[in-house]
């Protein structure tokens, strides 16, 4: 907290605990700007009873990153808020900014290419990061985890059923979660059980290599 204390831009994302907390930053440094990168996104809105919500307090799905073009908004989001902040140095910002739209621009269009022969559409999960993938390429996300916990034994039963009835042959978990009730599911489906970093910094190989084994469900 003292750390960022000091930075000059706070690029946001609405989890639960940054208002509290950039509050406490700005009553010591007040000149600290607060850059929401929500904003101009086309946030996904999801239903609670659907058990698919990441627990935030409006249902709103936070994974906006995980969607080339929502990641176009959010870039330009970042590169005006540097600009107007080192506007000595927002010529650069801008040819970085018209340099990454393309290299996303060329990500969507591979992406596309390589999900498009793909004949099973539903992608069981571990943790629900996925609705903006899923939304962007035609697909369906099934969570095993449920309003942020375990599934309770009857909600596994329906899971189950359903992951049968789609001959669901992966199971795709996260190094940040746990995972043993997804690989209790992957034994009970006789299925695959891949882990995915969809929090990886190398993003664009990342996006890459989750449709890659989307593509391989």
């Amino acid at each position: 907290m003292l750390s960022a204390s000091q930075a000059d831009i706070w690029f946001c994302l609405g989890e639960s605990f940054e208002k509290k907390a950039s509050a406490s930053i700005k009553a010591h440094h007040p000149e600290m700007e607060i850059v929401d990168l929500r904003q101009g996104v086309d946030m996904i809105v999801v239903d609670p009873l659907s058990g698919q919500c990441c627990c935030h307090a409006d249902c709103r799905d936070l994974h906006i990153w995980l969607s080339a073009p929502q990641a176009k908004i959010q870039s330009k989001t970042i590169a005006d808020a540097l600009s107007r902040r080192y506007p000595q140095n927002a010529e650069r910002y801008q040819a970085a900014l018209t340099k990454f739209s393309k290299e996303l621009d060329d990500l969507d269009k591979e992406i596309t290419t390589i999900l498009q022969p793909l004949q099973q559409r539903t992608i069981l999960v571990s943790h629900p990061a996925y609705a903006y993938f899923c939304r962007d390429y035609g697909l369906a996300q099934l969570s095993i985890e449920f309003e942020g916990k375990d599934p309770t034994p009857q909600q596994m039963t329906k899971i189950l059923n359903r992951a049968r009835a789609e001959k669901i042959k992966k199971v795709f978990i996260q190094a940040q979660y746990p995972s043993k009730g997804a690989r209790l599911f992957g034994q009970e489906l006789n299925a695959e059980v891949v882990m995915l970093d969809p929090y990886s910094e190398h993003y664009m190989s990342s996006m890459l290599e989750i449709a890659r084994q989307f593509s391989l469900n």
